[in-house]
């Protein structure tokens, strides 16, 4: 009994040890498997490393092979020099090619000017464009200095007394004047010059014999109308003529506030409404063998009396007592006043700023006139810049034959001015 308690505490006790060491085996196989986990990760790295290092060996044996194989046949024949001059920029060529690009764009910009502009610049366009006779240019008095506002009653003076003028010399009264008579004031300058060719060609625009009733208008207002007419008529009484010039502007009258005479003095609208006789207006002496007839008061209907029967009449009248009959009136465009008095005279005379006056605006005045069945003359081209590419050899020959003729009429031994 004793032997068999004895076993069985020996066999307990050998089951103690054998469940101990059962723990420890299987805390040792779990051990082994986190291992072993461990082992396959750094297996699978491993193998990773490895491939991507056979990888960059291959690479680099493939990238010596084929520098290896692609040897170099070059050889240098010759060192390189340092240049002298810069390659770049081409200083000649970039100005040469300035140079004409310039020229090009200048002539374009030339060219496109001039097709934009629309103004009245030379004779041949008048006779071209607008089918209209030029008479003349005038050109600008700025451009040999000559006197717009005259400087009173000396300097009118001087002018009458000035030698060499022959039969054209004009006495102005000794008034206060203020119209620019350049005819008398600077007999031999090109706008004097001017006006006497506008007078042959006025003289010569009729066959058979010249217009004595000529009427001087423009397509718009300032555009030398009333400067042009009194210089005209000092130009036509400097031939020998008798003439009379009628300020026949009843709405903006000018004339006598250039000759600086009082602007209510009775005039033409007196005569036409009967409360004056004709020479009971006349203006006299102002310019020798020149009468004025200023405009009179203001009338309210101005057109009206311009086309009525007496208006005709006086014209007839006048006509027969004088040797030319020149009539200042308002511009064609704005009011109807020269269209009406176009119908009574032999010839109108449109005055066109030159550069400045656009050819529709010419054109318009023109249709106006012949509508009415006027007999338009030709045109004066005014206030021209005659230094300009059209004009330039007008303007030199001109003063060329001037000075020509100073020379020649100066005495013996006299050295020129300077």
């Amino acid at each position: 009994m004793t032997g068999l308690k004895a076993k069985a505490a020996a066999a307990a006790e050998e089951e103690k040890n054998l469940k101990e060491e059962l723990d420890q085996q299987k805390s040792r196989t779990f051990e082994l498997s986190k291992k072993e986990v461990q082992y396959n990760v750094l297996n699978r790295e491993l193998t990773s490393s490895r491939d991507l290092l056979e990888n960059v060996l291959k690479q680099m044996k493939e990238t010596s092979l084929a520098v290896e194989s692609n040897s170099s046949n070059v050889s240098i024949v010759d060192y390189a020099s340092v240049p002298k001059s810069p390659s770049f920029p081409r200083k000649k060529l970039v100005v040469l090619v300035g140079l004409l690009v310039g020229i090009g764009a200048g002539l374009t910009l030339g060219f496109l000017i001039n097709y934009l502009d629309n103004t009245i610049r030379t004779p041949e366009q008048l006779a071209d464009q607008l089918a209209l006779p030029s008479l003349g240019v005038v050109p600008s008095f700025a451009l040999e200095n000559l006197p717009s506002v005259p400087g009173g009653p000396e300097q009118a003076r001087g002018a009458s007394t000035r030698p060499g003028l022959g039969k054209e010399i004009i006495r102005i009264e000794e008034s206060d004047s203020a119209m620019p008579l350049v005819y008398v004031q600077a007999p031999k300058s090109l706008a004097a010059e001017a006006y006497r060719t506008i007078r042959t060609g006025i003289l010569m625009s009729r066959a058979g014999e010249p217009p004595r009733t000529i009427l001087v208008s423009s397509a718009q207002s300032s555009e030398g109308k009333t400067t042009s007419s009194v210089n005209l008529a000092a130009c036509l009484a400097s031939a020998g003529g008798r003439v009379v010039l009628i300020d026949a502007d009843l709405r903006r009258p000018s004339i006598c506030k250039h000759f600086g005479l009082d602007p209510h003095l009775p005039g033409l609208v007196e005569v036409i409404t009967g409360q004056r006789a004709l020479h009971e207006v006349y203006l006299k002496e102002k310019i020798r063998r020149v009468t004025l007839i200023p405009s009179g008061a203001i009338p309210p209907n101005p057109a009206e009396l311009l086309g009525s029967l007496e208006m005709a009449s006086l014209i007839d009248q006048l006509a027969s007592e004088f040797d030319y009959v020149l009539i200042d009136s308002p511009p064609v465009l704005p009011v109807t006043d020269s269209v009406i008095l176009s119908r009574y005279v032999d010839g109108v005379v449109l005055v066109i700023k030159g550069a400045s006056t656009p050819r529709r605006v010419v054109t318009d005045a023109r249709n106006r006139l012949k509508a009415v069945g006027a007999n338009i003359l030709g045109a004066v081209l005014n206030d021209v810049d005659v230094t300009g590419g059209d004009y330039y050899y007008y303007n030199k020959y001109y003063h060329s034959y001037y000075r020509t003729e100073g020379e020649a009429n100066r005495p013996t031994g006299t050295a020129p001015r300077v």
